[in-house]
């Protein structure tokens, strides 16, 4: 016989196609399992119908008399219509979805379509657990327009794989059943929720399945209205991808006349209405759709009294693709019809129809409910889940059911997961699980593969207290119940206290008013303490007034900053006693500015006057001759330096000079050696490349910058001190504070530091390359933008040290015997220092310091070297001692009052960025921290953001996971915190103070870093103060890098790595060098536009 004969006899032909599709299916459960690191799914998502129906109308308000067990009063959809179900996302009826984003992260449900890395592109199915493609309208290859015959399938999955959509590269086309289920039969064209899976067309979707009956046909789903049938494969029709673990039945017979589906959870009738015993003989019975109700509600079958109709997704798991005639596994259902069985979902076509499963060839459709069709019945299994609860708390569940006190027990589908949530009781802590849940985690998973009993224990609720913070603006006092402000301003109390507060102006001030949780201007106040409260008292100076008088010689004017005095005309004018007045003199075009006499001296045009007493101030102008100059000056940002001709300019060292009125003047934009590019020109009249001219008929201004190209890694160099730093391989030699160089990904660098005569290196600063360490010569790999910084002191002279001085607040340092080295002062608190604060002292010598306070500030506290000596305001100091220490330089502090702290959420935030990653923040990344707070975005536990949580949130980063492994010892870690916000290691006190905070009190690690910040600004010693000083100006300059950003159009997230890295190892370098001495910070902030504007045009 031939065997194409042999092929044709029936059973032969059975067998053969049985065995073909054995071998697909083992191919693709091999694929699967190749490519999806997740289990498959047993839940089911529900058909989304919410109405009922009568024999011939569709959505009518359930229920509907005389036709009972509808889809609608069942499962998932049930529940979201009563408000009982708990999802993750969102969705229409019982459907949850997640929209995931381009690179894989989760969005919030208004995230829209885009192709950015933050917009949403992926669509994740929180019932079943797979992720879907969406479709685009935006001409690419994820179009909703773009169609395929069967053969390109594969095309289509390789074509999207290399894209990583959404992070991953294991997409495959779905089966019939994973395609189903996302179809909304609540709906139609598209049957689908369009919130979610937009752009779809009212269209057949190819599955992955080939027609075992037909090598030319394949299997689709139609999404006008949710059915499935076989088409040619030549046919064209749109894809829509998935990923993750794919459906495969499993049936276990309970020897009773039933089946149960152990993936879903469902317990079917194991013969169709009408047959009867183990092998289901007879002949099944046909009816209408409204008889087969009446079935379902009267059959006892086992003894049970629940059976119902089977929904539609529910009816078409049981279609087995590889068979037909009857198109299900025998095995579980013998003598199956090969026709088509009634579901209980209506159609969503006619409102006279019904749906149906075809189980000759597995097809699904609708018919006329008047129509006879077969039945097969189903229950849902279900185990008891039992919940106890001890202590002050309450435990919910998800899904919906368990709301325990008061509800504590419910019955859940078998296998089905519950989520269950334990929530303490206002002061209450929730403690832990015991039996089918363990642990202290809030909350537990339980299978429901057998009836379960779970309690919680949570400790009973302490009385519920409240926070009271008092803030005295101005000078004045604030007293009351457990307060004292200045000094004890905080506060808790049990809720209900009323809390009588008193205000008492002290000095030439007066009390004006309360602010807060208190309001108007009598003197006290009463706050009742039923949440956390803040009261702010104000008082004002009384302070005397005092004249400025402007003169001026010559042909000019001079104007103030308050626009009081335009001198000219109005010369004269009254200041109250404190304020600083900055005076400016403009030379009319035939003169020039010569000096100032008076209150201010020097030859700069602008000076600032002190009004602590009457002050004359006079401008001295005169005559130019008749070669009139102008001054031309420049910039060189990046990696480059700029000459001129006629010779004058040399940038990088000479940036000014002036050259006479009408001369031109050539620049040119030299990039350095090793790589460097030139850029581009801001405030060049006339350019052409690397040149530049400028005709000098007035004052220039022009900027070059250069930047390397995006295919070198670059260095960033600092040299703090006298010294300088050459690279090997060559390509730095820095003896500035900011050089560059470029070099290829994976150099192995040498940088050796070379100290001036009379200078010694002493470390590679934390935050760079090489870190801490103290040899000359540093060695590392340049795999991405790093920074170096090396820091050079003058060498230890035998029998002198160097005593620096710094000052917190307003007031004087001066040594005894006169004229021995410091006498060093703040005018107020935002003055600069003046006077000498550095001096170097020998061996010999014993020294008086005196501390003086600055009108209306007192002196607190000594720091440094002077510690010890407490609020008394004379120190003396042994040098020989100081020098037996070891040490070339000591720091004497002086406080005056504490530093102002700025309490807007910017400010605070930038804190927790420098304090946490240790650089100036991106821009990008500050503006949607302020905003999450400010804007009252929620969190992942569904509260507002707050600077607690946002500090906690930083530590879920990869980068501050990677600076705080948990390697880290607790002592290792409070180090590492010390240095990002003092700029050193901790003392052994803070050390051991924090440890204990750790250890003893429970503070978490993610809570640490704003908790010692806190602390920073709590501390009133002038040793705290001198370091929250330096932390001040460090905020300062992160947020006026962060302002440059932004100004500039320079987001993070759209550089690419290599320019992320720059902005990181920039926001690293721009706060090396920045002290307690205010002059830092300006030079820091000032160096800002040379850091970055190569990353902007």
């Amino acid at each position: 016989m031939k065997l194409t004969a042999w092929l044709q006899l029936p059973v032969i032909r059975q067998v053969a196609r049985y065995l073909i599709f054995v071998f697909i299916l083992i191919f693709v459960m091999v694929f699967f399992t190749a490519i999806a690191a997740v289990p498959s799914f047993a839940a089911l998502n529900d058909t989304g119908i919410t109405t009922c129906s009568n024999e011939t109308e569709n959505w009518l308000p359930c229920p509907v008399d005389g036709f009972p067990r509808q889809d609608a009063e069942y499962g998932r959809d049930a529940q979201a219509q009563t408000g009982t179900l708990i999802k993750i996302g969102g969705g229409e009826a019982g459907f949850d979805f997640t929209k995931i984003s381009n690179t894989g992260a989760v969005l919030s449900a208004d995230a829209q379509l885009g192709s950015g890395a933050a917009d949403w592109a992926c669509t994740r199915d929180n019932v079943t657990g797979l992720m879907w493609e969406v479709k685009t309208d935006d001409g690419g290859l994820r179009d909703q327009n773009k169609t395929y015959i069967f053969s390109l399938t594969a095309d289509y999955v390789m074509g999207i794989n290399s894209t990583s959509l959404c992070g991953f590269n294991d997409w495959r086309m779905p089966t019939v059943k994973e395609l189903l289920e996302i179809t909304h039969h609540g709906r139609s064209n598209p049957a689908v929720d369009i919130n979610y899976f937009p752009n779809t067309q009212t269209s057949w979707f190819w599955s992955g399945y080939p027609d075992l009956d037909d090598s030319n046909a394949a299997w689709v789903v139609g999404f006008h209205y949710g059915v499935t049938k076989s088409i040619y494969r030549s046919f064209e029709c749109p894809i829509r991808l998935v990923r993750g673990g794919a459906f495969f039945n499993s049936f276990s017979d309970n020897g009773n006349g039933t089946v149960t589906q152990t993936n879903t959870g469902l317990m079917w009738a194991k013969c169709a209405e009408g047959q009867r015993d183990t092998n289901c003989s007879g002949n099944a019975i046909k009816v209408p759709w409204s008889y087969s109700l009446s079935v379902a509600e009267n059959s006892r079958l086992a003894g049970y009294a629940d059976w119902r109709l089977p929904n539609i997704k529910e009816l078409r798991t049981l279609v087995d693709y590889g068979r037909s005639n009857p198109a299900i596994d025998t095995r579980y259902f013998p003598n199956t019809p090969s026709s088509w069985f009634w579901s209980i979902s209506p159609g969503n076509s006619y409102s006279y129809y019904g749906t149906y499963a075809n189980f000759a060839d597995g097809t699904t459709g609708q018919y006329n409910r008047s129509d006879d069709g077969y039945i097969r019945l189903v229950r849902d299994i279900t185990s008891s889940l039992n919940v106890t609860v001890t202590g002050a708390g309450s435990v919910a569940s998800n899904p919906a059911g368990i709301t325990c006190g008061g509800d504590c027990a419910e019955d859940y589908l078998i296998n089905q997961q519950v989520i269950l949530i334990a929530t303490p009781t206002g002061t209450a802590t929730f403690i832990g699980w015991t039996g089918a849940c363990t642990g202290n985690e809030p909350t537990c998973a339980v299978s429901m593969d057998q009836a379960r009993a779970v309690t919680a224990e949570f400790s009973e609720a302490a009385p519920q207290t409240y926070a009271l913070s008092v803030t005295v603006a101005g000078t004045g006092t604030v007293s009351g119940t457990g307060i004292n402000c200045p000094g004890d301003c905080n506060e808790t109390y049990n809720s209900g206290t009323q809390v009588i507060l008193t205000a008492a102006a002290t000095g030439a001030n007066q009390f004006t008013g309360w602010g807060g949780a208190c309001s108007g201007n009598l003197t006290t106040c009463t706050v009742t303490m039923d949440a956390i409260k803040s009261v702010t008292a104000n008082f004002q100076t009384t302070a005397p007034t005092y004249l400025l008088t402007v003169n001026k010689f010559g042909n000019g004017t001079v104007a103030s900053s308050t626009v009081d005095i335009n001198c000219g005309t109005d010369c004269t004018e009254n200041y109250t006693s404190g304020t600083q007045v900055t005076l400016t003199a403009v030379a009319n075009s035939d003169s020039r500015f010569v000096n100032w006499t008076g209150a201010c001296s020097g030859i700069l045009t602008t000076c600032t006057v002190t009004m602590n007493a009457a002050k004359t101030v006079t401008a001295n102008f005169e005559l130019q001759s008749n070669s009139t100059q102008q001054t031309l000056t420049v910039n060189a940002y990046g990696p480059g330096a700029v000459n001129s001709n006629p010779s004058g300019i040399a940038c990088g060292s000479v940036c000014s000079k002036t050259f006479n009125s009408g001369a031109q003047v050539v620049l040119t934009a030299m990039p350095l050696t090793g790589g460097a590019v030139f850029s581009r020109w801001d405030g060049c009249p006339n350019e052409n490349g690397l040149t530049c001219t400028v005709t000098m008929n007035e004052a220039q201004n022009v900027t070059a910058t250069f930047r390397y190209p995006t295919s070198m890694t670059q260095l960033i160099v600092s040299v703090l001190g006298e010294g300088q730093v050459i690279s090997n391989p060559s390509g730095v030699n820095c003896d500035t504070a900011l050089c560059f160089g470029g070099f290829t990904a994976g150099t192995a660098m040498t940088l050796t530091a070379q100290p001036e005569t009379g200078w010694q290196f002493k470390e590679w600063q934390r935050g760079g390359a090489c870190g801490g360490e103290t040899t000359a010569e540093c060695q590392f790999t340049l795999n991405q933008t790093q920074t170096a910084i090396a820091v050079f002191e003058e060498a230890a002279s035998v029998n002198q040290h160097e005593l620096q001085a710094i000052i917190v607040g307003a007031g004087n340092i001066t040594s005894q015997p006169s004229g021995s080295g410091i006498d060093c002062g703040r005018a107020d608190n935002d003055a600069e220092l003046t006077g000498t604060c550095v001096t170097n002292y020998t061996a010999d010598q014993v020294v008086i310091f005196t501390a003086t306070a600055e009108e209306n500030a007192q002196f607190t506290s000594w720091g440094g070297v002077c510690a010890d000596q407490g609020d008394t305001p004379i120190c003396t100091v042994t040098i020989a001692e100081l020098i037996a220490s070891g040490e070339n330089s000591s720091s004497i502090i002086a406080s005056f009052g504490a530093i102002d702290r700025s309490n807007t959420t910017r400010w605070q935030v930038a804190e927790l960025y420098m304090a946490t990653m240790g650089y100036a923040m991106d821009a990008e990344g500050l503006n949607y921290w302020v905003n999450n707070i400010e804007s009252g975005q929620l969190d992942s536990e569904g509260q507002p953001w707050t600077i607690d949580t946002v500090a906690q949130a930083f530590f879920n980063v990869d980068l501050v996971q990677a600076k705080y492994p948990t390697t880290l010892s607790n002592s290792e870690f409070i180090d590492e915190i010390y240095r990002n916000i003092f700029g050193r290691g901790a003392d052994v006190d803070g050390r051991n103070y924090w440890l204990t905070e750790l250890s003893e009190r429970g503070t978490p690690r993610n809570a640490m870093i704003i908790t010692v910040i806190n602390g920073g600004w709590g501390n009133t010693s002038a040793d705290a103060q001198s370091d929250m000083l330096r932390f001040k100006y460090r905020t300062e300059v992160a947020l006026a890098f962060a302002d440059y950003q932004s100004e500039h159009g320079i987001v993070y997230g759209a550089l690419d790595a290599m320019n992320q890295q720059y902005l990181i190892a920039a926001g690293s370098n721009v706060l090396a060098n920045v002290t307690q001495d205010e002059t830092t910070r300006d030079a820091a902030i000032a160096n800002i536009p040379n850091l970055l504007a190569p990353l902007h045009d």
